[in-house]
């Protein structure tokens, strides 16, 4: 597979446009300047309210952030601030949190004291000492894993893990994994333990440095959402990485030129043809424009209405111009059903590329047949499992509507071009 990244500098923003083998899958808007997603901070509590459940913090003046009381298990306190009781966090108390929800129109940013940070295939928590893997990694996938990380437990005197921390092996560790031989090669196994043993060093040094820093320092910056997502790319799919802004192409060749994926493996172009703009090239105002219209033109004829409301999502397929002429012995049924499973897998794309979250409506062509709505069911369960932001397809209700819901963590990409736009 080919992957491509179309990189963009509006004003002070930066758009990523990411293309799986010419099909535009992702649309990502976010900050010139770095974002505090993911960021960890010494926060300062403002206000605990019992009744909800809830606290307000400080991680920087004038920067409130929500923090759930469930969310706050055991805080690290920081500059040895006694206020703190053993019923809980209380104003006045300093504490380590982390940036786990941007603001969303009038909803302050969402912190926890529950603290991470990720490599490419390995995610660190504190606290935490448990082992897990990908919900995505399969059943055999998640054996050979297993069983490799307990033979480097067992066969190191200097063993890369540290009780205190949680680890959880990411969907990236499949391309590390030797599914012939069922184990890591000894070059990938080498790899794997670097990147324990550093994530672990970086997580000690945050912890114990960060309980004498002052108020509202940043401990943890996290990678800047597009070079994540290029890091997180597949080794053995071709990339290309091109943008026509000088300044975004250095701090790409920067961070890649020191990692260890060479910026030659990933393809990265500075685009200067004076002859037509990258823009044009790409049709990236048409991308945008049709990641943001009501209605999704289908292959086959069918489309789809697609619209956002306050409380959820409703998605609506309809036949269109699709008649089935191409095979005049199939019936009726049998046309809905391929409309039907075509939408599934252009659903499952809009949600990722459009960032819809949320409750999930969609009202498929009826077909009145069982067998055809279990088909199309694990269609759409199959589609959405590509999604990096969990996707539940949850049933179809006896109206023949299918409910799913998907993670909320950012706005969605018409609320996001709004900002850029001055609209919001």
């Amino acid at each position: 597979m080919e992957c491509k990244f179309i990189l963009e500098r509006q004003q002070n923003s930066i758009l990523t446009y990411y293309f799986e083998d010419d099909t535009l899958m992702d649309i990502h808007v976010e900050p010139w300047e770095d974002s505090i997603l993911q960021n960890i901070y010494v926060a300062k509590v403002k206000d605990v309210v019992p009744n909800i459940q809830s606290a307000f913090v400080d991680i920087k003046p004038q920067t409130k952030c929500y923090l759930s009381l469930a969310d706050c298990e055991k805080p690290v306190q920081c500059n040895h601030v006694i206020h703190h009781t053993d019923d809980g966090i209380v104003a006045g108390d300093e504490i380590l949190v982390q940036v786990v929800k941007e603001a969303i129109k009038t909803k302050d940013p969402t912190v926890s004291t529950k603290l991470s940070i990720s490599g490419k295939y390995v995610a660190i928590s504190y606290p935490n000492n448990r082992i897990g893997y990908s919900n995505k990694l399969s059943g055999n996938e998640k054996r050979i894993l297993k069983e490799s990380i307990a033979s480097i437990k067992d066969s190191m005197e200097n063993t890369p893990f540290d009780s205190s921390y949680g680890y959880v092996f990411r969907t990236n560790c499949k391309e590390l994994l030797n599914m012939e031989s069922g184990q890591l090669s000894l070059e990938n196994r080498g790899i794997l333990i670097h990147e324990i043993r550093s994530l672990t060093d970086q997580f000690d040094t945050l912890i114990r440095t960060g309980q004498n820093k002052s108020i509202y320092s940043v401990l943890y910056q996290a990678l800047p959402g597009y070079l994540n997502r290029i890091r997180n790319i597949s080794a053995h799919h071709q990339t290309k990485i091109i943008t026509d802004d000088e300044e975004l192409f250095g701090r790409i060749r920067s961070y890649f030129g020191s990692s260890e994926r060479e910026q030659t493996e990933l393809n990265l172009q500075f685009y200067q043809d004076a002859s037509i703009s990258m823009d044009r090239l790409y049709r990236l105002k048409t991308c945008l424009t049709e990641a943001t219209g009501k209605k999704v033109w289908l292959k086959s004829g069918g489309y789809l209405i697609i619209e956002p409301t306050e409380a959820l999502t409703v998605i609506d397929v309809n036949s269109g111009k699709y008649t089935g002429k191409k095979n005049q012995k199939r019936s009726p049924i049998d046309t809905s059903l391929q409309v039907n499973l075509e939408a599934a897998a252009e659903v499952a794309r809009q949600l990722r590329l459009r960032n819809l979250s949320g409750i999930i409506i969609v009202d498929f062509i009826n077909m009145e047949n069982p067998d055809y709505d279990r088909e199309l069911l694990q269609q759409l369960k199959s589609a959405v499992q590509r999604d990096v932001i969990k996707t539940n397809v949850i049933d179809m209700t006896p109206l023949g509507l299918v409910e799913m819901t998907r993670k909320k963590v950012e706005a969605p990409l018409w609320e996001q071009l709004g900002k850029i736009n001055g609209t919001d």
